[in-house]
């Protein structure tokens, strides 16, 4: 699945689905996918709804984060 040229697959073995991000500031975007992509998992309800809430705030910790010098 693509949304707006963010989400490119990448390899693995049989039947492996995995996705790469690029970084960007829409995260409205990467929580439709996360949600898509969970939900056709099997995940649902209050899991789901977790695993969107972890995925964005990862994302904003990328973007708030990651180009201070550690």
């Amino acid at each position: 699945m693509d949304i707006g040229g963010h989400v490119a697959a990448l390899g693995g073995g049989p039947g492996a689905d995995r996705r790469l991000w690029r970084i960007s500031d829409d995260l409205g975007a990467l929580r439709a996918q996360v949600r898509t992509f969970a939900g056709r998992a099997g995940l649902s309800g209050d899991r789901l709804d977790d695993l969107v809430l972890a995925a964005n705030e990862a994302a904003v910790g990328v973007l708030t984060q990651g180009g201070e010098d550690c």
